[in-house]
């Protein structure tokens, strides 16, 4: 059996109250996608989110800042790679698809830079970008990519932990 390429992908999502938006969120994800859901202040316990793939659930009842939030998700989870999705992000339907052609091509890169698409409400694209450079980043060359702004938005962004 061929390893499934998720298997070392962590999507990792910091919510705060947005229970709708990770619902849609989590319905554009392959059902075999790995989740880490921080819920900053405990909104979400009664939710049923209705995932086919593995969701792990952090709950704090203390409301912490935006980048604390970030940073306490980034670290749960154990895969070789994750993803650092805003709540009211959405993925591509060939995500998996796009994975497992880039990481056999690169799979000790630093980090990978996808484009994407900015969406309004009702789903239609008011914007896309991509990236100059096929996006794959190594060492030093990962953060002087960003060293003026970040034109990527994060969940365009795959970034690996070793």
């Amino acid at each position: 059996m061929t390893p499934n390429v998720l298997d070392d992908v962590d999507f990792c999502i910091p919510t705060y109250n947005r229970a709708d938006y990770v619902r849609i969120l989590l319905d554009s994800l392959p059902p075999c996608a790995t989740v880490h859901l921080r819920d900053n202040g405990s909104f979400l316990s009664d939710v049923d989110f209705n995932f086919k793939g593995q969701l792990n659930l952090e709950q704090d009842s203390s409301v912490v800042g935006m980048f604390e939030n970030w940073s306490r998700v980034a670290q749960l989870g154990g895969g070789k790679w994750f993803f650092l999705t805003s709540d009211d992000d959405l993925y591509y339907e060939n995500l998996q698809a796009e994975l497992e052609s880039v990481l056999a091509n690169a799979p000790d890169v630093g980090m990978i830079v996808f484009g994407h698409n900015i969406i309004d409400s009702e789903g239609r694209v008011l914007n896309t970008w991509t990236p100059e450079s096929p996006g794959l980043k190594q060492g030093k060359e990962v953060f002087d990519s960003f060293t003026y702004g970040v034109d990527a938005r994060m969940p365009s962004i795959l970034i690996n932990r070793e």
